[in-house]
């Protein structure tokens, strides 16, 4: 696996991408956390299945599915970015919200599904962008960590559409907002999020902006597709009777 293997890029773009998902991924026990905060009365078995279960002492006895997928994908990058420049990645890892308890505790665990699926939806689309300029053993890296990402989504997204209704349309506008303010915040904390932010708005890298906007669209098209067709009486199979204190 080398450089060689960047196709159609500049490769310290690529390489930047690389080592801003690395740190983006990293703090993988607070995401958990905040996760298992909102949807352990809400839910308690998503909650386990996200966050496994915290003991009084904040540590983590056992460990959920989506926390053991996850926390693969660090390393990954690490990796990745080892092989493709010939230096260890000291990564910044992302700043987490945690818990923040609002006076509506249903409407509470929406934004966070929200969020969550803003999350997984941006991570999708970089993935496929970067599949998209590589070739051989680096493209099946990232595939791996695409395939975990994928599956996340549609968890994510199946257990709000059992939880509160809201249409696919509603969804995306939600997700919409968190992607505006996750570009925010990653500017602020990513230790190359200036340099990634702004080569991205020059006119010579107009073609990229397009191609991660074609990204973001495809993934929902998909999405869209499929929720489509998701019925209630599947969904309850998946998660259990409809909850009378979720918004509808």
């Amino acid at each position: 696996m080398n450089a060689r293997q960047i196709i159609g890029i500049e490769p310290q773009l690529f390489i930047q991408v690389i080592a801003g998902a690395a740190e983006i991924e990293a703090p993988i026990r607070g995401y958990a956390k905040e996760s298992w905060d909102y949807l352990r009365e809400f839910h308690p078995q998503m909650a386990y299945f996200v966050g496994g279960d915290f003991d009084a002492e904040q540590g983590v006895p056992v460990i959920g599915i989506w926390e053991k997928e996850e926390r693969q994908h660090t390393p990954v990058m690490r990796k990745l970015y080892q092989q493709l420049t010939g230096e260890k990645l000291q990564p910044k890892p992302n700043a987490v919200a945690g818990y923040q308890p609002g006076a509506n505790s249903a409407d509470a665990v929406y934004q966070h599904l929200c969020s969550r699926i803003s999350t997984e939806w941006s991570a999708i689309a970089v993935y496929l962008w970067l599949m998209a300029h590589s070739t051989g053993e680096l493209q099946l890296a990232i595939a791996q960590l695409l395939q975990d990402e994928i599956n996340h989504l549609a968890k994510f997204w199946g257990f709000s559409r059992w939880a509160f209704g809201s249409s696919a349309i509603e969804h995306l506008k939600a997700s919409m907002g968190d992607i505006v303010g996750l570009v925010k915040h990653h500017k602020r904390d990513r230790t190359n999020g200036d340099e990634i932010l702004s080569i991205a708005q020059l006119a010579s890298q107009l073609p990229r902006a397009v191609e991660l906007g074609f990204a973001f669209a495809r993934v929902m098209v998909r999405i869209h597709t499929w929720d489509a067709e998701l019925s209630q009486s599947f969904l309850k199979h998946l998660f259990g009777p409809a909850l009378s204190g979720a918004k509808q």
